[in-house]
């Protein structure tokens, strides 16, 4: 295979790789809630967040939650946190 033919390819491979993750960001991991000041409980990635967050099992954040409504500042109160 001639050398540019690879410099190509591999340009285009990089090339693809860089607009896939610029346009498809996937990584849950990194995703924060739009409005912090609320936990909701509806999504999955969104509990997961406000468990790692305050640091607590997702049956006490429910618990919090039930017991003080959604605004974050309460249930961060709650919890001591």
């Amino acid at each position: 295979m001639s050398q540019s033919i690879l410099h190509s390819k591999n340009w285009s491979e990089n090339q693809f790789k860089f607009q896939k993750k610029s346009m498809w960001n996937d990584d849950l991991s990194k995703k924060r809630p739009q409005d912090s000041s609320k936990i909701s409980l509806t999504e999955s990635w969104e509990v997961s967040y406000w468990c790692n967050a305050l640091g607590v099992s997702e049956a006490t954040l429910r618990a919090a939650v039930k017991a003080v409504g959604h605004s974050a500042t309460a249930v961060r109160k709650y919890l001591g946190k």
